[in-house]
């Protein structure tokens, strides 16, 4: 990202992204020059899209924590990181989304009168995400339109309690229960008519040492967590393996450095600042 009279944006991996003044990289990054009360001339933006659109990975927040980054550092960084966060979610919506984006980790976080509260919470090194992309795109729009208005007090229970042993669970390291607060009651049921393939969720096999599960993304992406090493490609292997059953033809994807978050790297020096 540059400074440049006028818009002009290029994927550099060749997928398509939107080359006006709509681009989220780009607007994003017009809308911190407004809010610190610099003059705008434009920017020249190279795009590089490692997260797939419309699967529920959050490609839009890390569109829009881009552009802040960028734009506040080409400005000197006359903006913190916290205000940074507070910007993003009024831009995306869904501090959930925008705060790890920025922060890297896992995120519980929720906005209040424009202002995020959250909590970054670190996960033992033993502990691994991957991510199973289906082929086929589901919009957020459609994935939400499709959900009731209201819901009965017992679901409403049944998710709450579930995703506070979530929280808990993964910050202390007790990963057992992970099977039983990857439940949903409030978004799966609804939601399972819109995909074009229908993948059971892994469970893991009592009978193995390791603790290994699947939470299923609600709608879209498989999300497995995978207890031990992934560090070789025998381990990256044997993990793929246990998922063909799911009928995603897209080979799995493992995380790595999500811890973080979101940094400049100077082109010149191929430094992180």
């Amino acid at each position: 990202m540059e400074e440049f009279d006028g818009c002009e944006i290029v994927s550099l991996d060749s997928t398509p992204v939107p080359r006006g003044e709509d681009n989220l990289v780009y607007a994003s990054a017009k809308h911190l020059y407004e809010v610190c009360g610099v003059p705008f001339r434009g920017l020249k933006i190279g795009q590089i899209n490692n997260i797939p659109f419309a699967r529920g990975l959050g490609s839009s927040s890390a569109c829009v924590i881009g552009g802040l980054k960028g734009a506040n550092h080409l400005m000197g960084n006359p903006v913190s990181d916290d205000e940074l966060i507070n910007l993003a979610a009024g831009i995306e919506g869904h501090p959930d989304n925008s705060t790890p984006a920025l922060t890297g980790g896992l995120v519980t976080a929720v906005i209040d009168r424009g202002r995020v509260y959250y909590v970054k919470q670190e996960i033992r090194g033993n502990l691994h995400f991957v991510a199973i992309v289906p082929d086929f795109e589901l919009k957020t729009s459609l994935a939400r339109s499709v959900l009731p208005d209201a819901v009965s007090r017992q679901d409403g229970v049944f998710n709450l309690s579930r995703a506070a042993l979530m929280s808990v669970s993964l910050y202390s390291g007790n990963y057992r229960n992970l099977r039983v607060a990857a439940d949903d009651r409030l978004h799966q049921p609804y939601r399972l008519h819109l995909r074009r393939h229908r993948p059971k969720a892994v469970r893991p096999d009592p009978g193995r040492r390791r603790s290994d599960g699947a939470v299923l993304q609600p709608g879209r992406v498989c999300c497995v967590y995978q207890r031990g090493r992934l560090d070789d490609h025998g381990d990256r292997g044997r993990c793929a393996s246990r998922f063909r059953g799911l009928h995603f033809p897209a080979p799995p994807r493992f995380g790595t450095g999500w811890m973080a978050g979101a940094y400049i790297i100077n082109r010149q020096h191929r430094d992180r600042c």
